[in-house]
């Protein structure tokens, strides 16, 4: 959902000259301030909201509004299904992609389960994927990948039996409704 920020029109002007010198929208422009602060350690690695974990072999999404889960294999697929809405494609992937619940929506990126929707901006979509993909890497010391919670050995995946797409599996509903 989108959020409006008043600053001061001067630097209103600095941002939209900054987007302009990198080819990118305003909001884009903001996402790349973000990153650099998160490469400087100024904020967490993380995404508002947004939950990655793995759990074994299995990568559980918790989006706030619905939850997917995947094995190590299809959370890489879906994030590169991710990726590739995120600029011009053909559209041969835009089929792929909407076999794993990523459509796009005007110019942003829509994230479906069988309990909700998620709309994103596109700078935030690769986010998610670069999580995602971090999540599912071959690396074993989860704790180490950034904003990716690491995995419980008490924990279980949720229903892997139920599934909603390719090899995905519906996570546990949230205790709360809304965030």
């Amino acid at each position: 959902m989108p959020t409006h920020i008043v600053i001061p029109d001067e630097r209103a002007e600095q941002l939209r000259q900054f987007a302009a010198s990198l080819g990118v929208t305003v909001s884009e422009a903001v996402g790349i301030l973000i990153n650099d602060a998160i490469v400087a350690g100024k904020i967490p690695d993380t995404i508002p909201g947004l939950r990655v974990e793995r759990i074994g072999d299995q990568i559980k999404v918790d989006f706030g509004a619905f939850a997917k889960s995947f094995n190590r294999d299809l959370a890489r697929q879906y994030a590169s299904q991710i990726r590739a809405l995120i600029g011009p494609m053909k559209e041969s992937l835009r089929a792929q992609a909407a076999d794993f619940g990523v459509t796009r929506r005007g110019s942003g990126i829509k994230l479906t389960g069988q309990d909700g929707q998620k709309t994103v901006a596109p700078s935030v979509a690769e986010e998610i994927a670069r999580l995602i993909e971090g999540a599912a890497s071959d690396n074993d010391g989860d704790a180490e990948l950034a904003g990716v919670v690491p995995s419980s050995k008490s924990r279980q995946p949720a229903n892997p039996a139920g599934t909603n797409g390719p090899g995905e599996t519906d996570g546990d509903p949230k205790e709360s409704g809304a965030r």
